[in-house]
């Protein structure tokens, strides 16, 4: 044998050791595989291409540029352009290509045995592959049994939306099924703040590059609060245009903190005296409609200064930099409104944003992130359904209650009662290992999708590899078989071609192609303009109370920059990058006073 030919063998070897030791089942690829070339016209043997599609890690939808080489995605980076997160993306969004590649994925339909010895059990043996086809068969069987039986069939999801929310509507037309949404940073006291005074329940767009003025109270702005890349995005045109000023306000140290321009720390839970205060200085005159102003809480300077711990200078300091702001922005959220009064707290805000002329200005409802998401109100709910055993077939897919659930709800004691569980996820949680059907879901980067990221702005993914990895599915495309196996007849028609066409409806079939290569759809014209609702605000705040300031040690549970809401756990990756703040990494952190250490 020839030195080369010897080399070129052990290379091959070496690479089919890497990807079993890997977990990557791939099929047989030939050593010269172009002897049918690629029909993709930017193909080049060993060369990069780039696609464009989402980032699914979490729920802000960023746009996610996938670099590909012999069609194996081996980079992430954002899509520059993009109107959210313009080529930026976070260390979650860096991390999730792991997700594809996990050898801890789930690759198959399973069936929990029955019957299962306590060896089996010792053994994590609890479930036996099964086809797609015989997955199908089962959920019917057990939907028919639970619609006999009276029992109610629910389907718990994570945030869903565009061609995957029309497919399951259409599901629970078909089978009679309720639908319960969850997740776990829904911002709910912020989002009904804003129905109660705007009329709509939903997050508007916070123009932060537009403003010369940031004062952020409690939200984690460059963490976790609604879209961090995009308000990093944001913040850093704006300091470079606007000369920009960040006061944030918070009881706790947070990177967020670290990063503004200047930090001023308020004593827990006091916030909504530092809001009356301001209100105070800014709801005067025609500033809000009439008869709202005689509402609100009366806090002076003394007040607020014994309640938050802020002097009466740094007070005068807030009150001035908003007096003197061309376009002054206030966005509260994260820990001041996530917690007993935080419903109160986002009330004044709200005021406080149309009482200094942030609305239709630095603050859009005309792209507003619409509301999809459940609270745990909902949660309690159908604990309270399964608990009396009302519950046939319970579908859960893309959340994890039993593990992040407040355990007020009762929903993780509660999932056992439900008749039959289907769980509809890519890896193994605590709540996917106690459902009977256990469904995976395929990544985001080998399926036909779309998110409705925001109003006016449409994320697309498509196939970029080859094939898929497994023997997958995403959400859409199960529910898509799912409901042909159900209304029965003979179909030619897959999920591919049903999404397309829809597409082709909405977009024109001449425009489909530009906008799957673009990554996303920008509709800029759309225009909503929002106003008080004088009664609505008045009767909310005859029920206002404003609680005193928490007392002795408190403790904040934040949400993870590295593992959001316990989701990303799974991308070790993650983990190996030190955390920005505390620069540890793999293991977790508490941040305490010196005294208290």
């Amino acid at each position: 044998m020839k030195r080369r030919d010897f080399l070129k063998f052990i290379g091959m070897a070496s690479s089919a050791t890497v990807l079993t030791s890997c977990g990557v089942e791939k099929s047989t690829e030939k050593i010269i595989p172009l002897l049918v070339p690629h029909t993709e016209p930017d193909y080049l043997p060993g060369e990069p291409m780039f696609r464009n599609s989402v980032c699914t890690e979490c729920s802000a939808g960023c746009g996610a540029e996938v670099r590909l080489v012999e069609f194996n995605a081996v980079k992430l980076d954002g899509i520059k352009g993009h109107p959210l997160n313009d080529g930026a993306l976070c260390l979650r969004g860096q991390s999730s290509l792991m997700r594809l590649y996990h050898p801890e994925r789930l690759k198959t339909p399973m069936l929990q045995k029955r019957n299962m010895t306590e060896l089996e059990r010792m053994q994590g043996s609890a479930f036996e592959v099964v086809t797609w086809a015989k997955a199908y068969e089962v959920i019917a069987e057990q939907l028919n049994q639970s619609n006999n039986s009276g029992k109610q069939n629910v389907y718990l999801s994570g945030k869903v939306s565009g061609s995957t929310a029309a497919l399951l509507s259409d599901f629970m037309n078909a089978t009679g099924t309720a639908h319960v949404s969850y997740e776990t940073y829904t911002h709910a006291n912020l989002r009904k703040a804003n129905e109660v005074v705007f009329g709509g329940n939903e997050i508007p767009a916070y123009q932060i590059d537009k403003s010369d003025l940031l004062i952020s109270i409690g939200a984690d702005m460059i963490e976790t609060f609604v879209n961090p890349v995009s308000n990093s995005v944001q913040l850093e045109k704006a300091r470079k245009n606007n000369n920009l000023k960040w006061m944030h306000i918070e009881p706790h140290a947070s990177l967020s903190g670290f990063k503004a321009n200047q930090t001023l720390k308020v004593k827990p839970g006091s916030e909504g005296y530092l809001l009356a205060f301001l209100l105070g200085n800014f709801s005067g005159g025609n500033a809000l409609p009439a008869g709202i102003a005689d509402q609100l809480p009366s806090v002076n300077a003394g007040k607020a200064t014994q309640e938050t711990g802020l002097s009466a200078d740094q007070l005068n300091e807030i009150v001035s930099a908003m007096r003197n702001a061309r376009n002054p922005l206030l966005i509260v959220g994260g820990v001041a409104t996530e917690q007993p009064g935080g419903l109160s707290i986002a009330l004044l805000a709200t005021l406080l944003q149309a009482a200094s002329g942030m609305i239709n200005n630095t603050i859009d409802f005309s792209h507003s992130v619409a509301n999809t998401a459940g609270t745990a109100k909902d949660l309690e709910n159908l604990a309270r359904q399964l608990k009396a055993n009302q519950v046939g077939v319970l579908f859960v897919s893309n959340t994890d209650p039993m593990s992040n659930a407040p355990a007020s709800t009762g929903i993780a004691e509660a999932i056992s009662n439900a008749g039959f569980r289907v769980a509809f996820s890519d890896f193994m949680n605590e709540t996917t290992k106690n459902c009977d059907l256990v469904l995976p879901l395929s990544h985001t980067f080998e399926t036909w999708q779309d998110i409705e990221v925001r109003q006016g702005l449409t994320a697309f993914s498509k196939p970029v590899l080859k094939e898929k990895l497994f023997d997958t599915r995403s959400e859409g495309e199960a529910l898509f078989e799912l409901s042909q196996k159900i209304k029965g007849g003979e179909t030619t028609a897959t999920y591919a071609d049903w999404i397309q066409q829809r597409w082709a409806t909405r977009f024109g079939a001449e425009n489909v192609e530009g906008v799957l290569q673009a990554g996303f759809s920008y509709d800029k014209t759309n225009t909503v303009s929002v106003a008080v609702q004088r009664n609505a605000v008045i009767s909310a705040m005859a029920s206002l109370k404003m609680a005193s300031a928490v007392s002795g040690a408190t403790a904040y549970v934040m949400p993870s920059i590295r593992a959001f809401d316990g989701r990303s756990s799974v991308l070790p990756l993650a983990y190996e990058i030190p955390d920005p703040l505390t620069t540890i990494s793999y293991g977790q952190w508490i941040s305490m006073s010196k005294e208290d250490a």
